[in-house]
């Protein structure tokens, strides 16, 4: 989308800023978009936005309302399995090579953050700022496998849906527990990439993945659709 290698268009700024707003959950699921306004917000022309609004359409972030003009997706089960079962092919793809490739002192570094996530979470509890640094360090996590792959397609895959997966994700009302069975979780995905146990770090992060599509199948509201499950 980009026309400069140096300085983005108006176009690929107007589209950076409307779907990180989406992402971020300003722009909440079933929100119409209004043009005029999302202009004045970001001090642009309706142009560039109309020529975000289409590309973010086409990539899924947005769908065309019954009343006409254009919303923020409301995901269906199905478009969270199916964003889930690529992200989950990715990573444990990357992984296999990936655990040869991973300097130890990044795993440490993660793990001292995840630690540290975790004392505070106990100590005083969930909100806005630690839902932030939980999905910072979810997001690091996974691109430290992706990365390290020694497959150079799949990072330039992956950053779609992993956008999209965070979307999602930030809809999932978490309690205090999940919070901490997360990080704890993580944590031992990181545990299992030091000892070089590829098949256990998968079969952790799939575990993952189903808990997190039920918490998503509990706390949301989405269109019925028999989910499987990942093995």
């Amino acid at each position: 989308m980009k026309t400069d290698a140096t300085k983005p268009s108006k176009n690929d700024l107007a589209y950076g800023a409307i779907k990180k707003m989406i992402v971020t959950n300003q722009l909440k699921p079933g929100l119409l978009v209004n043009e005029s306004l999302l202009a004045e917000t970001l001090g642009m022309s309706r142009t560039p936005i109309r020529e975000a609004i289409g590309t973010l359409c086409r990539e899924g972030f947005l769908s065309s309302s019954d009343g006409g003009g254009d919303c923020v997706k409301s995901p269906t089960v199905k478009d969270i399995y199916d964003l889930g079962e690529v992200s989950l092919a990715l990573e444990t793809l990357a992984l296999k090579s990936a655990v040869q490739h991973i300097p130890p002192e990044k795993i440490d570094a993660l793990r001292i953050a995840w630690q540290e996530a975790r004392q505070v979470l106990a100590a005083e509890g969930g909100g806005e700022a630690m839902t932030e640094r939980l999905l910072e360090l979810d997001s690091q996590t996974y691109d430290l496998i992706i990365d390290h792959a020694d497959n150079r397609i799949i990072p330039q895959i992956y950053e779609n849906v992993r956008l999209k997966l965070q979307w999602f994700r930030r809809m999932i009302v978490s309690t205090i527990e999940n919070d901490i069975n997360s990080i704890d979780t993580h944590l031992d995905i990181l545990n299992q990439i030091q000892a070089g146990d590829v098949q256990g770090a998968e079969q952790t992060i799939k575990n993952y993945n189903n808990t997190s599509l039920q918490l998503l199948l509990d706390y949301g509201k989405f269109t019925v659709y028999e989910m499987p499950i990942w093995r």
